[in-house]
């Protein structure tokens, strides 16, 4: 399964996504999107006021785009900051624990969106068309999340990962290479899921556009 997330407007779509779905089908999951963010709009502006939830229409541009094959990317990250609470990963996941890092854990199963907004707690949004609710986090507050995990992370120790590009594809191989390289760091696909995400919300509060993580 891989981790496919970008920094877009809601309905951006790649030449390669429409040479692939053709007219018929693009327009089809356009509807689908168009839906999903009707109950977006509807749940934050009733969470915070706010009408704007970031770029809509489709500008050509793409302004972050990871795609890495790599099952559970988020995973390694997500049990560090639950360690930091103290508390254990499948209680907080039931509520019987509470944690300070709800922005990061929460999108557990990796499919969701992160907005330029600001809201204290993670929301959820259904549609017909969905068969589970659908994650929506804050994009500013799952910053200051990352940013607390990092006193203990320490992304400064691995300089590499730390000057991360905008856009990065790597597969299967390449994922190899990058263990067999810095495998026997400790923590350190912590730290690449840590690099990952800062980018992504960094990259979203500055262009106004949601993070789209999907797989």
């Amino acid at each position: 399964m891989q981790f496919n997330a970008g920094v877009q407007p809601f309905f951006h779509l790649t030449k390669e996504e429409a040479e692939i779905w053709g007219e018929e089908k693009s327009q089809e999951k356009r509807r689908a999107r168009e839906e999903i963010v009707r109950e977006i709009k509807k749940a934050i502006h009733l969470e915070t006021g706010v009408e704007d939830i970031g770029v809509e229409e489709d500008t050509g541009d793409c302004a972050c785009k990871f795609m890495v094959d790599r099952a559970g990317m988020l995973i390694e990250l997500q049990e560090f900051a639950i360690g930091l609470d103290e508390a254990e990963t499948e209680a907080v996941y039931r509520g019987e624990q509470q944690t300070r890092f709800n922005h990061l854990i929460e999108i557990k199963d990796g499919v969701g969106f992160y907005l330029p907004v600001y809201f204290f707690f993670p929301i959820w949004v259904q549609t017909k068309a969905l068969v589970y609710p659908l994650f929506v986090g804050s994009a500013p507050r799952l910053l200051e999340e990352l940013l607390l995990v990092n006193e203990k992370l320490d992304i400064e120790k691995s300089a590499k990962l730390a000057r991360m590009p905008d856009y990065l594809m790597a597969d299967e191989e390449q994922i190899e290479d990058y263990e067999y390289a810095f495998g026997s760091e400790d923590n350190f696909w912590e730290r690449f899921a840590f690099v990952l995400l800062k980018k992504l919300s960094e990259k979203s509060i500055e262009k106004k556009m949601p993070v789209i993580i999907d797989v």
